[in-house]
């Protein structure tokens, strides 16, 4: 599949799930994109390679779910028509670029789809440099979440398998 095809299932995921809709929140969604691009981080420090995959497809989602919150379109994301630079990326680019879209979601900002087109694209930068393809971890991340259940709390998908699951459900009334 193409990343199109793949950001198109994920996002629809997220509104399958309420995620992008009325459950998700835009800053629940961005304490959640740097919790996963922490992960990521690690993941490159210590040369772990399925740890690298698992990242550069879980900031993707969540990316995804920022942006549907926003109500942008998912090939508005990849659309690399507005950006006009071919620089090797690093990680501190993305940390930037992640920095810039927490900004411009909580701004409004209408720049945020330059930022989101400019993750995107790091993202896949990474993923080449570490001897892989962006569609691989997309496609990792979509195999990992696509039958994941659970519910909305405070703006954030809570996984059936998360230990406060039970917590979170008898403190919603639902048992």
């Amino acid at each position: 599949m193409s990343k199109l095809e793949f950001l198109n299932l994920i996002h629809q995921w997220g509104v399958d799930r309420n995620i992008i809709g009325t459950g998700g929140t835009v800053q629940g969604q961005l304490y959640k994109l740097f919790e996963e691009f922490g992960e990521l981080s690690k993941a490159l420090a210590k040369k772990d390679k399925a740890g690298i995959v698992d990242g550069i497809g879980d900031v993707a989602v969540v990316a995804v779910m920022i942006a549907g919150l926003l109500g942008t379109e998912v090939q508005k994301l990849v659309d690399d028509s507005h950006y006009w630079e071919r620089l090797e990326h690093t990680h501190s680019e993305m940390s930037s670029s992640l920095a810039w879209i927490s900004r411009a979601a909580l701004e409004g900002n209408p720049e945020i789809i330059r930022y989101f087109e400019n993750l995107f694209e790091e993202l896949s930068q990474l993923a080449n440099q570490e001897g892989l393809t962006f569609e691989a971890c997309l496609e990792a991340a979509w195999n990992e979440i696509k039958d994941r259940k659970g519910i909305m709390f405070n703006g954030v998908f809570v996984k059936e398998s998360d230990e406060r699951y039970p917590e979170i459900m008898a403190e919603l009334g639902r048992s």
